[in-house]
């Protein structure tokens, strides 16, 4: 093959190779919509640079006649570098090669395989082992994050708040001594306003070319607002000590954008994690599938065995509930790790032993390559490997959920993208982004990672998460909520009511979603990815469905707090011969829809309220389409006696809480329930490894820190460790009438775990007297809307 012409062409990206690049990469390319190419890299030579310490430059260089090795196969790319030989001073050095083998895949995710040797004894000193990766995203605003490389793993490392980097915007340049970073990620769009595209690199091993694994170094500089990477692989002056050099690290990126066509559309799930009663009863199912259910994810109460394999908990009630489910043409998304030895060693082959393949499908937690980290003599400084984890994801789609089947995943805040733009149905966000993703149509867009894929949020986590004004975000880039069932852990953002119609925030949504149900293969564009798609504010959004039978569905969205006409232009969208268009209303109260008269419009504009969403449906005039609309124009299902019973329990602890009886005296017990789980203590102690401070707010007052709840009590000082409050453990009776001023006070529990908010799991128990009269009072998402804080009064005459 000619070396003057290697250009791979896949359907979203174009790689070149040329041969002053000596095996690297001399462009790559993004293949945008419209027939638009964004080239993201451009280098004019080797992107290795040696230099021995005494100045003289090695360069690796390939000969007029070089062939290098190259197979294609099921969308597939090898390209293999035999020996390319080092020179200095032009002559070639003896011994001295550079191999590298690529596999390169359609969907965007590369990984490079690099071996340097140098073999001939005596070997110069050297100073430099460098390669430097320049990049150009030509946009105005980039945000980037990145990982640090961790001395080792565990599952605490979940919260290792230091290991971790996201939502940077400030274009500054950055080193990191004695550390090769594992992975830079970098999103931008069609303006500074969104995200649409997404470039990450990722390096697998921190190995230096001497013996020591910190003489490393990495640097981020910008260069006329264009990102540069740089690894060292050498920090300081290394002797060979009469051996050989050699080396080896394996590197990768991931490059897409928001998908143009989705397999499926966004399907409406259930999320149930209740550990208590660790099945959902049939009547629950029943009540999911009247609310246009999906699929139903069961956390890891399912199984037995919470971190590992496929034996249900109780298998008859599992395979109650998966047949439960077919019956009313719901899917069921077990909860696995994706780090765990089922999935790494045998693909989860129990799968085929419960659930139906193209159909069924796994919800994986623990899903992206920070837990496949090892350390071993090849890699002393570590090594993140990238490439397994994406080949068993590959194989655990493929193999065994299956093309038709459902897979969602969970990464946490070490977010990589490899495996989103091919294999996932849902990257699931929303539980380590510190509850930002309200903040802004950009924050939500790069945290949810719609760049690379389609989304699911977590709703669990944070309560403003199961509120409507999270609905015109979802909708405008496809993301479908977790509807959260259940109580995972007391007292806390995690303990949700078990029945479905408890939890409705999200039908306005999922009523618009029901009209694409069973639909394959959607193209998919928005006014973030799309500069076709015009939006008459940026606080107005709008999403468009294309479906194989050409109907198309337009969803409009509103990001203000008040209510707006919202208008979206879509300059070739008009409404052919054969098809209705249908104004589509939707809310808290139901849904409506207006045939719309005018066939020939490309201006699309309604009235939407306080952070609404509405649509525009254009159809074929079938028997098909008139029972769709029918179905989106059902009522939505009336509350049953069983939910009508939790809200009681809702109002009768807003009572506790919040109307308290006068007293002279009022004491303070605090107390964290426990559980028995099959967590790693790693996961358990980290969880609750928090500090419980103690505020006050009189009324006609203000905020006041008083100080902290221990073990024993009350605090004027931080608790240590022996001292903090821990689950199964309750401080004495604390009199609260000494620290609080005489009339009614807010009184306010705050968890801090590493510095920031985090997860209360607090119970209070307020008396007159110890032990008589006691107000039990816990926390609960439909009363606080921050899942750090409890709230509660107290009244003292």
């Amino acid at each position: 093959m000619n070396m003057n012409n290697l250009i791979f062409d896949f359907p979203d990206y174009r790689i070149e190779f040329s041969p002053g690049c000596a095996g690297f990469p001399s462009s790559l390319k993004l293949k945008q919509r419209h027939e638009k190419e964004q080239e993201l890299l451009r280098s004019q030579g080797s992107w290795l640079t040696i230099q021995a310490a005494d100045g003289t430059d090695i360069v690796p260089v390939l000969p007029d006649d070089y062939k290098p090795k190259t197979t294609q196969s099921d969308g597939t790319v090898l390209i293999d570098f035999w020996n390319i030989p080092l020179t200095a001073r032009g002559k070639i050095l003896s011994d001295w090669f550079l191999n590298l083998s690529y596999e390169l895949n359609e969907d965007g995710v590369g990984f490079i395989h690099l071996f340097f040797s140098a073999m001939t004894l005596p070997l110069p000193d050297l100073k430099t082992f460098r390669l430097r990766i320049p990049l150009n995203f030509q946009a105005e605003k980039v945000t980037y994050g990145y990982w640090r490389r961790p001395e080792s793993i565990n599952s605490s490392s979940i919260q290792a708040v230091d290991s971790f980097v996201r939502n940077q915007t400030e274009k500054k340049n950055l080193r990191f001594s004695h550390e090769i970073i594992p992975l830079i990620g970098f999103d931008y769009g069609i303006s500074p306003e969104t995200i649409s595209c997404h470039f990450e690199w990722m390096a697998e091993g921190q190995n230096s070319i001497g013996a020591d694994p910190k003489n490393v170094s990495s640097t981020l500089i910008w260069e006329q607002g264009e990102p540069t990477l740089i690894f060292d692989f050498i920090e300081t002056n290394i002797s060979s000590n009469e051996r050989p050099y050699q080396w080896r690290n394996q590197m990768g990126f991931v490059l897409g954008q928001t998908p143009k066509v989705r397999r499926h559309p966004p399907l409406r799930v259930y999320h149930y994690l209740d550990l208590f009663r660790r099945y959902p009863t049939d009547n629950q199912i029943q009540k999911m599938a009247a609310e246009g259910a999906d699929v139903l994810i069961l956390h890891e109460g399912w199984r037995a065995d919470l971190q590992n394999g496929g034996v249900p908990y109780t298998p008859s009630e599992f395979m109650r509930v998966v047949n439960c489910c077919h019956r009313y043409g719901i899917r069921v998304a077990p909860y696995i790790r994706g780090n765990e030895s089922s999935v790494r060693e045998n693909q989860a082959s129990w799968f085929n032993f419960i659930l139906q393949k193209d159909f069924d499908g796994l919800y994986s937690d623990y899903g992206g390559p920070a837990g496949y980290y090892s350390q071993d003599e090849t890699y002393p400084g570590g090594r993140f490997a990238y490439k397994e984890h994406y080949k068993t994801m590959k194989a655990l789609k493929n193999q065994t959920i299956g093309k038709d089947g459902i897979f969602y995943l969970h990464t946490g805040p070490f977010f990589s993208g490899s495996t989103l733009p091919s294999l996932v149905d849902g990257y699931t966000s929303g539980e380590g982004e510190k509850g930002i993703m309200l903040s802004s149509r950009r924050a939500h867009a790069y945290f949810s990672e719609s760049a690379l894929g389609p989304g699911s949020l977590w709703t669990a986590a944070f309560p403003e998460y199961k509120t409507g004004k999270i609905l015109p975000y979802m909708a405008n880039i496809g993301q479908t909520p977790h509807v959260t069932l259940g109580v995972q852990l007391r007292s806390s953002s995690l303990a949700h009511p078990s029945e479905p119609d408890c939890v409705t925030f999200a039908r306005p949504l999922w009523k618009l979603y029901g009209l694409m149900q069973g639909e394959r293969d959607l193209q998919f564009s928005n006014d973030q990815c799309d500069e076709e798609i015009r939006c008459d504010s940026i606080q107005t959004g709008g999403a468009l469905y294309r479906l194989q039978d050409g109907t198309t569905l337009l969803i409009l969205s509103n990001f203000r707090d008040k209510s707006a006409r919202c208008t979206v232009n879509v300059p070739w969208l008009k409404t052919a011969t054969g098809q209705a268009c249908y104004r589509l209303s939707t809310g808290e109260s139901g849904t409506s829809c207006i045939r719309e008269q005018d066939t020939d419009a490309r201006s699309f504009s309604m009235e939407l309220p306080p952070y609404g969403i509405g649509g525009f449906l254009i159809c074929p005039e079938n028997e098909k389409w008139r029972k769709r609309v029918a179905k989106y124009l059902r009522p939505y299902p009336q509350p049953d006696q069983t939910a009508q019973s939790y809200w009681n329990s809702v109002e009768q602890m807003r009572r506790l809480r919040f109307e308290p009886e006068i007293s002279e005296k009022q004491y303070l017990r605090v107390h964290i329930s426990t559980l028995a789980l099959g967590w790693e203590d790693a996961v358990w102690w980290d969880l609750f490894d928090s500090v419980y401070e103690l505020y006050i707010t009189p009324d006609n007052g203000v905020r006041t820190f008083l100080g902290y709840i221990g073990n024993n009590g009350f605090m004027t000082e931080p608790p240590s460790a022996e001292e903090k409050l821990w689950p199964g453990k309750q401080t004495p009776w604390i009199p609260l009438h000494k620290l609080l001023p005489k009339g009614r006070t807010l009184v306010e529990l705050r968890a801090r775990h590493l510095g920031e908010d985090f997860y209360s799991f607090a119970e209070a128990d307020c008396a007159p007297e110890p032990d008589r009269q006691v107000r039990q009072m816990i926390y609960m998402s439909e009363l606080d809307s921050d899942r750090a804080r409890m709230t509660f009064y107290v009244c003292l005459s």
